[in-house]
């Protein structure tokens, strides 16, 4: 029998520790500006699920900008820091 309490209950479950759904936010590899942007909201937004995966399938996109999917939703900034407020944006509407 396995007794899963807690933050891990919310992880399993895809909450935040206040019971809300935890925004999934997934970086490409290959997209260049991003790694430090990654860093950021890793230390900042500790309780939003964020992976770094090798390819997103958006290539199009991906080569052109600073780009993120958020909930499957692909959201793209001029730069890195442009990107970040966009993502913080949409942590607040959630």
């Amino acid at each position: 029998m396995i007794l899963i309490i807690g933050k891990e209950l919310c992880r399993i479950n895809n909450l935040n520790y206040r019971g809300k759904m935890t925004m999934k936010i997934r970086f490409c590899e290959q997209n260049k500006g991003t790694g430090k942007l990654f860093k950021k909201l890793k230390e900042n937004h500790p309780d939003v699920n964020i992976k770094r995966k090798d390819c997103l399938k958006k290539c199009g996109p991906c080569g052109k900008a600073p780009m993120v999917l958020v909930d499957g939703e692909t959201v793209k900034g001029d730069d890195g820091e442009e990107l970040y407020g966009k993502i913080v944006a949409l942590l607040k509407k959630s």
